[in-house]
């Protein structure tokens, strides 16, 4: 009788992850601040300008982090009671 191996049967016998890493290795992650330049930053949303931005990598997932402000509450209910 002949049996077949999955990937991950041969995997786990040589002791790896599904992605090929050891158990005591992690991704590579990088950040990359101000990825974007100020000015440009988000263009297309109603206010313009940004105050900073960030690509974040881990193994072949990216983010791209933009954050904007301080800006005025539209609407009382929207302020915080703390300020």
């Amino acid at each position: 009788m002949m049996t077949s191996l999955r990937r991950t049967d041969i995997l786990s016998l040589i002791h790896l992850r599904s992605d090929g890493r050891r158990p005591n290795e992690i991704r590579h992650m990088t950040c990359h601040l101000g990825a974007l330049p100020s000015t440009n930053c988000g263009s297309a949303l109603p206010t313009s300008g940004c105050s900073g931005s960030a690509l974040v990598s881990m193994g072949l997932t990216q983010v791209l982090c933009v954050v904007r402000g301080p800006c005025d509450a539209g609407r009382r209910s929207e302020e915080l009671s703390d300020r």
